[in-house]
């Protein structure tokens, strides 16, 4: 059995316990934040209400605005399943844009949703059009995530811009990586793959 493996239930149980504010090193302190996901190499938070989402590099300090809550009018950007992974942050995405109104052509969907990875350290975002009810990542931005199919559950993963393999189906929960590995439950079991 790999150390991921065996590792997994107490690291799971560990993060159980870590308070969700105070990480935040004096460098990515912000009044008025909220502390969602934290770590030595960066922290993420929201600011104006939650409706703001951002990304701080601790060596830097620099904040990076991930989402923006969009004009409030025509357009809404909304994130959930916040995740972090080394300088990697991985995110639910919702955006709206009704702008145009009584003018938008035949079929527009006005909603969109994505997955993103975005490394705060490289300046890069990656998005894949999906609809996530749980969000997982790791420090090479390799992305996992749950979204609904029927009654069930599909387990995704992308490792690079376009990829999107469906490894799993069914009664799915509690999406992670160790690594390079993949970990979930399917009914309870527990499941691994090598990415």
């Amino acid at each position: 059995m790999s150390s991921c493996l065996r590792l997994a239930p107490i690291i799971a149980a560990a993060l159980l316990f870590l308070p969700a504010e105070g990480h935040a090193a004096t460098s990515c302190a912000r009044t008025g934040a909220k502390t969602l996901a934290a770590n030595g190499q960066a922290v993420v938070y929201t600011r104006t209400g939650g409706s703001r989402l951002y990304g701080c590099l601790r060596r830097t300090g620099r904040a990076k605005l991930l989402v923006g809550p969009g004009d409030g009018y025509v357009t809404f950007n909304s994130f959930s399943h916040v995740t972090l992974a080394g300088h990697v942050v991985g995110y639910a995405e919702t955006l709206t844009d009704v702008s145009c109104k009584g003018d938008c052509p035949p079929g527009y969907e006005p909603t969109r949703d994505y997955v993103v990875a975005d490394d705060l350290q490289k300046h890069q975002t990656r998005t894949v059009t999906a609809s996530a009810t749980t969000v997982a990542v790791n420090a090479r931005g390799w992305l996992a995530w749950l979204q609904a199919a029927g009654g069930q559950s599909e387990l995704h993963l992308s490792k690079a811009p376009g990829a999107d393999t469906v490894l799993d189906t069914g009664a799915l929960d509690r999406v992670s990586f160790c690594g390079g590995q993949v970990l979930w439950r399917n009914g309870g079991q527990g499941r691994w793959v090598d990415g």
